[in-house]
């Protein structure tokens, strides 16, 4: 067989690139150009595609492309120059050139830095990684009362994607000076604006249930303990070298009470979260959580306000751990629902006192060293609630057998959960008053479960609840 001509006649075409070339006839707007090479390539219809870069890729063709280059890292001379593939220019840019769905899929398995960096690349990646980013994107942040700060806050809360989603919004406590010129009136009312266009933002997005509190950034529970800074967005930026100093919790809630009034954000519940317990006590903070009862008593007592829910945090850093032990206080008016979790937060006058006085529904003590005298204040002395659980609790060991009665005395009670409450003692092993998760219902149930556990308890069982 002898060569071929060099002039001779291409060979005839496949069916299916008949096919394609009779739809580019028939619809030039749509005709979808595949990568050539330099060299033209002649057709039936001696039309003639010169310029690659000029070629249109549709969808499908820029997936083939794509799917082609991920199957194989690095293409041959041959298959450069073969006409059969067509791939011998591949788009500068693949990764914005894939189909949306490949690049959300690809956003969806990227690190929060990642998908800040693409959506700083080009407005394709920015679409596709936008909704994975605002989803990684932390939706509890925290502020300091400065311009720089403010704006940073204005932006998010106006943002269609990350504005809905912010859940917690938090200010710093602290300032720098008495002489700051960021804490005169002005700047006060300039802070205030920004924080009520900010909660207007809110609104437009339909974002009416985000939580609005303060924080406190320096750590101060001892000389030994690790430093703990919890610095707030635009930290840097607004204080440089500078450390803010002066506390000054009364300002942040002012501003924020006021900011919700001018804006008409329903203020729903107030977080306060702090690392120095002595920020507790501050009596410019009181005011906000707290106020005096209308209960005709000789003395009217302090409860919690009920205009809104009341999440107070506290969370002590020691030098022997890294975790931070965490007492928490939750007090939820619309369901009369009150959440103790540690005892430091009952430790203080105040806030006892408003736990004792407060009417609630159901009252949960978690993670906890319950003393009786306390309990017996809150049980006997305030309000009459349904529901009490003891979960994760030790109890003063010469007490248990009181507080058993004097849970039987709370007649008032119609459900009773205990669940690994054990007795304080040096005794090994402990003597565990109950491992499981023990509940009652009704009068009748929690008379006859105490008077076992009692009979149990006074006869020396180990595990009082073995049986129940």
């Amino acid at each position: 067989m002898t060569a071929p001509d060099k002039h001779e006649d291409p060979p005839a075409m496949t069916l299916s690139a008949a096919k394609t070339n009779s739809a580019t006839m028939t619809n030039a707007q749509s005709t979808i150009y595949s990568p050539v090479t330099t060299n033209s390539i002649p057709t039936s219809n001696s039309t003639t595609v010169t310029d690659s870069k000029a070629a249109t890729h549709s969808p499908a063709t820029v997936n083939s492309a794509m799917m082609a280059d991920a199957q194989s890292t690095s293409f041959s001379a041959a298959s450069t120059h073969s006409a059969a593939t067509a791939n011998t220019t591949l788009p500068s840019s693949t990764l914005p050139g894939l189909p949306v769905e490949v690049r959300e899929k690809i956003a969806s398995h990227s690190q929060l830095q990642d998908l800040a960096n693409m959506r700083l690349t080009c407005k394709s990646l920015c679409i596709a990684s936008t909704p994975e980013f605002a989803r990684t994107f932390p939706s509890e942040r925290r502020f300091v009362l400065t311009v720089e700060s403010l704006e940073g806050l204005m932006k998010m809360t106006a943002h269609p994607i990350i504005g809905p989603r912010c859940t917690k919004i938090s200010f710093s406590i602290y300032r720098i000076a008495d002489n700051d010129p960021q804490d005169t009136r002005g700047a006060f009312e300039q802070h205030k604006t920004m924080l009520t266009q900010a909660l207007i933002n809110l609104q437009k997005c339909k974002n009416v249930e985000a939580t609005l509190g303060i924080f406190d950034e320096a750590k101060t529970n001892g000389p030994d303990a690790q430093q703990n800074l919890r610095l707030g967005h635009g930290y840097s930026k607004s204080y440089g070298t500078s450390a803010p100093s002066i506390q000054d919790s009364k300002r942040s809630l002012s501003l924020i009470f006021e900011a919700a009034a001018a804006s008409n954000y329903p203020f729903h519940a107030l977080e306060i979260d702090f690392i120095s317990i002595e920020s507790f006590a501050d009596r410019a903070v009181l005011p906000f959580i707290v106020h005096d009862s209308d209960v005709p008593m000789a003395v009217s007592p302090t409860v919690f306000r009920p205009e809104r829910n009341i999440y107070l945090k506290y969370r002590l850093h020691t030098a022997v751990s890294s975790i931070p032990i965490e007492s928490t206080l939750r007090f939820d008016p619309s369901y009369g629902h009150m959440h103790v979790t540690g005892s430091f937060l009952i430790r203080g006058p105040d806030l006892f006192e408003a736990l004792a006085y407060t009417p609630f529904q159901t009252l949960v003590l978690q993670d906890t060293y319950v003393i009786l005298l306390q309990l017996s204040l809150i049980m006997f002395n305030g309000p009459a609630f349904e529901t009490l659980e003891l979960m994760h609790v030790e109890i003063e060991r010469e007490f248990a057998g009181e507080f058993l009665h004097e849970c039987r005395r709370a007649t008032f009670l119609q459900c009773l959960v205990l669940h690994r409450v054990v007795l304080d003692g040096q005794e090994k092993p402990r003597r565990v008053l109950a491992s499981r998760y023990v509940k009652w219902e009704g009068q009748q149930a929690i008379q006859a479960g105490l008077r076992d556990f009692i009979w149990k308890y006074e006869n020396g069982y180990t595990d009082i609840d073995e049986d129940v």
